[in-house]
């Protein structure tokens, strides 16, 4: 539970009364007060927590998409419970970062021959059928084989909800910037999630009231 002060040990549960309010909530939260303490807390009505994990490497021209990308929703600004992961090409770290939450996306960068710029949805039922986690090292552990050992590592922990956005990219050379068309899809899809992110927020939180 987020507090804004350090709770009183050994604090019965039946001193809690709530704060003096009509609905109980304020903005989004729930108000408690503590009559012995006279302290306040706060204790946030959406518990869901949700992670968007960047990959790709950023030496490498529109690889960096995934990284820069949480950059610009860190810059815009995210909503309470979505917290932002740079999973860099460490996919070992991106399984371990997935424990225990409830939701995560991932966004990556793809070569197959179609447009740049071109973003694609892995569904979510190809997500059921990862690779095997053998004859694999640090150097070719993909965001895949990151869900296949996540899988395998976490049991319960496991999120039960993954969604894969995977940019098309154009050049990825060492050294190199994002290009034009890679850039301005990043943009738009940072935007996208957001709006999505922040709906997904308020509709958890109103079901839970």
């Amino acid at each position: 539970m987020p507090t804004t002060a350090k709770p009183v040990k050994k604090f019965h549960a039946s001193r809690w009364a709530e704060f003096n309010h009509p609905s109980g909530w304020i903005a989004g939260e729930k108000r408690l007060f503590c009559p012995q303490s006279g302290l306040i807390f706060w204790q946030m009505k959406n518990n869901k927590q949700i992670l968007v994990i960047g990959c790709g490497n950023l030496l490498r021209g529109d690889d960096s998409v995934g990284p820069i990308l949480i950059r610009r929703l860190w810059e815009l600004g995210l909503p309470e419970g979505v917290f932002c992961a740079d999973g860099g090409t460490a996919g070992m770290d991106v399984a371990f970062q997935m424990r225990g939450k409830d939701k995560v996306i991932i966004i990556d960068a793809c070569k197959t021959g179609e447009e740049a710029g071109s973003v694609f949805k892995v569904p979510g039922e190809e997500l059921e059928n990862l690779p095997p986690l053998t004859d694999i090292h640090t150097h070719n552990f993909r965001w895949d084989h990151a869900l296949a050992f996540g899988r395998w590592l976490l049991k319960e922990d496991y999120p039960k909800d993954i969604t894969v956005y995977l940019i098309e990219g154009e050049n990825f050379d060492f050294g190199e910037v994002l290009t034009p068309k890679v850039r301005e899809t990043m943009e738009k899809l940072a935007v996208r999630l957001l709006e999505d992110l922040r709906l997904e927020v308020e509709q958890n939180a109103a079901a839970a009231v």
